[in-house]
């Protein structure tokens, strides 16, 4: 069990990571995939029992479509 959630830690980092190099792109569509991301983000949360995390990926949704929008109306 110890496996797989370091490899589910790993995998979540990279998407991630991913997607931060993605919103640096200036890619609008990156704030929605920050937002999908953090479905499997809180899933992890919740399986380890990290429970505060769950808070931070809700405010990162908010964070998320506030930019979408922002950006949106930018361009």
């Amino acid at each position: 069990m110890a496996a797989l959630l370091i490899a589910g830690s790993v995998v979540l980092a990279i998407l991630n990571q991913s997607i931060t190099w993605a919103i640096s792109r200036k890619w609008r569509t990156a704030w929605l995939a920050l937002m999908a991301a953090q479905i499997p983000n809180s899933a992890y949360d919740i399986v380890t029992r990290q429970y505060g995390f769950v808070a931070v990926s809700a405010s990162a949704c908010c964070i998320a479509l506030t930019a979408w929008r922002r950006w949106g109306a930018d361009g």
